[in-house]
This record gives structure tokens, sequence and C-alpha cells, in this order.
């Protein structure tokens, strides 16, 4: 898939009884690759900063789920084993730590009700400074390239991506990476699993996805994660530069998916419904890309997996053969689905609903499904006649 095609697509323990007074000395939150990660390595990793954890979630979950993306790094800096950390420069780390304490009294007792020990906070800042090497040899971290440097190269030198007189597509697989920058003060942030709709993209951070596929789990399941990635390969500027060439107004793409510091500053992306159906629209028409792509896009729309909004309004015989090329989308108290309705015998119809509903959200989709069940009553009340793309 090439940049065009991305640039439309834009989450235990316990112990047995004994017949002595039991005592829990730890508790097992999680396994990953064969490692624990207990409930010291949690109060530890936030009592002395570990992790970076945003204010308006839950900070236990938030930091597990920062050991977990950590711990599966660190298995891919096993893999190609940069070089050991200075003495130096670990030592460097903790004193870094020790500093956020007045003395050394307060450090040790910190360390003591965390379940930490020094030597485990030394190998865990040892390990911090390991995975930054790791980044650095591997993908070049801190002389990385930006999105629009990538795109531009790409544009200035079109023959080393040409095989014959036919354009290739390039970097087939793109680097999954759950560190992102916001575009206020450029703070690193990370999408949460316990956040996303998809938690299978995690599985993949440290190694390689397809773009198909990233593109897939950002439509059908909604993966924030996927789709920052692919965002942050073709960039937002060159996104919306995209979205600007083929006319759409009603679509402002300003920043990635969870984006706290950007929230908190009143940048969010934002869509009408009218946006939205014209998005859908110019995706039907080619505007964004080859047939053979345009294709694509829509075969990926049609495996959205949510389906209690459009295609649950149609009648069950229509539904039976209809497919319903969209994208669902929902926080709080805001729900919203938009799609391509490819009904046999006659030329698809577009539909977008918006909705925000107070209050209680467990039926959240039926208003969607009641509003898609009219507008078909109308399309089929007005007969076949129809014969032109109409939203």
């Amino acid at each position: 898939m090439g940049c065009r095609f991305i640039a439309v697509w834009l989450c235990l323990g316990f112990l047995p009884p004994s017949t002595a007074a039991a005592e829990i000395i730890d508790r097992i939150l999680a396994v990953v690759e064969r490692e624990i990660i207990t409930l010291s390595d949690v109060n530890g990793a936030m009592r002395f900063g570990l992790v970076d954890i945003p204010r308006d979630i839950e900070p236990n979950q938030a930091t597990l789920d920062r050991l977990i993306e950590r711990r599966l790094t660190l298995t891919e800096v096993e893999r190609y084993a940069p070089p050991e950390p200075a003495a130096a420069m670990v030592d460097a780390a903790v004193e870094a730590r020790r500093a956020r304490f007045a003395d050394s009294a307060l450090f040790e007792a910190a360390l003591a009700s965390s379940g930490l020990t020094a030597d485990q906070l030394r190998r865990y800042l040892r390990d911090d400074l390991r995975i930054e090497t790791y980044l650095q040899q591997r993908f070049g971290a801190a002389l990385q390239p930006t999105e629009a440097e990538l795109i531009l190269y790409y544009r200035d030198h079109p023959a080393e991506f040409t095989r014959g007189a036919e354009l290739r597509q390039p970097w087939h697989r793109l680097h999954v990476r759950n560190r992102f920058f916001s575009v206020v003060g450029g703070a690193p942030y990370r999408i949460l699993a316990s956040r996303d709709a998809d938690a299978d993209v995690y599985r993949s951070v440290g190694r390689t996805m397809r773009i198909g596929d990233l593109a897939q789990h950002t439509i059908g399941t909604s993966s924030n994660l996927a789709a920052n990635v692919l965002l942050g390969f073709v960039g937002v500027d060159w996104a919306r530069a995209r979205l600007s060439a083929a006319g759409m107004s009603g679509v402002d793409l300003v920043r990635g998916v969870e984006d706290d510091r950007a929230y908190e500053s009143g940048i969010s992306n934002r869509m009408t419904a009218n946006g939205l159906v014209a998005l859908l629209r110019a995706i039907f028409e080619g505007q964004f890309a080859s047939p053979a792509h345009t294709s694509d896009m829509i075969e990926i729309l049609c495996g959205q997996r949510f389906n209690s909004g459009i295609p649950a309004g149609l009648p069950p015989n229509v539904r039976a053969v209809a497919r319903v090329a969209h994208k669902t989308g929902e926080i709080s108290t805001v729900t919203h689905d938009g799609g391509l309705v490819f009904l046999p015998g006659r030329p698809p119809y577009v539909l977008a609903v918006l909705t925000e509903m107070p209050g209680d959200t467990s039926n959240r989709f039926e208003r969607i499904a009641t509003v898609s069940e009219r507008v078909f009553a109308g399309i089929a009340d007005a007969g076949a006649a129809q014969t032109s793309l109409r939203p």
C-alpha cells in the first residue's frame, strides 16, 4: 500500500491457604515472555517515576501496561545484544532518581515501601539505557529523519523506487513502536492497551507489520496504536495536504490518537457528518488512490467488525446480501458510524450518523441503527430509479 492509501485511515497471583498465618509477600500481575511483573514492580515504577502516566487515567493499570510494553521491547533488545552501558551512565541514572528525595533516608524508605532493592532499581535503569542504545543502533532514534524528510526523499528520488516503468510501493512493512510525540511541546507519550479496542497490534511492538494489516486493524477493530503508527509514517502535515487537495472540508486532522497533552490544550481532531460523507464519497470515486488500491480500501472498510450501527438498521433479508463499507467510533458519550452501503442492482448510497448520548450509553448504537433503518426505507420507497451516488 502506498502513502496515499495510508493518509485516508487515519488500546494474580494469590497464595494457597495454610494452616499457619499466611503473609502475601508479593503479587504476580502479569507474565510476559516468561518474565513476571509483580505488584512491587508497579509500586516501584510509580514511586520512582520510572514511567510517564497521564494524569486522567488509573495509574496502577497504566503503569502495568507500560511495564508490559517495556518487557516486550527488552525481548527485542536481548536478540540484538547492544553494547553494555558504561557504569558511569548507570550511576548517573541512579543519582537522578535519588535526587528526587530530600535525603538518603527517604530514598531508602521509598525503596523499602515499594518492595524494591537498590540492585533492582539499578538493573531497571541499566535496562532503560540498553533500550535507548538498541533504538539508536537499530532505528537511528537520535538521527531519525522526520516523516516530511522521508516523503521528500521519496518524491525527489523516484528512480530508487521504480521497477521498469512502474512505481513500486515503498516500505511494505513498518516498525511498530509505541512511542509518539505530542504536537504540544514534543513530549513523548504511549498508547495504553487498556484504552484500546484492539490489543493484537501490541504483540508486534518492536517488530514490523505490513501496512495493509495495520490499516485493517485501524479500521476493522479501531486500533489506536495501528492508527498512530500509520499516521506517524506519513505525517500529519502530509495527510492534511492530501485531504486539502481532494477538497475536503469538515475533516480536521491535527494530531495522533491519545495525545493527552494536546487534548488538554484544546487541540483535537474534528469531523462533521457532511465531512465524513464527503470523505467516503471521495474514497468511492477514487480520489485518493489507484483503482486497485481504492478497491482495497473499500474491502478493508467492509471488514469492520462492529456492526451494531448502520448494518443493523437494514432489514435482515437486505443485510444478508448488502455490503457495508463503514467505520464506527465511540468515546465517552459520543458514538458515530459512517459508510457506503452497497446493495444489489443499484448504486451505493453513503450515510454518516454522529450522535451524542448523555447518561446511559449501553445501547449507544440503537439510535444509529434507527436512522439507518429510516434512510433505507426512504431509498426503497424512492424505487430503483436512482442512478447516481447521493448522500
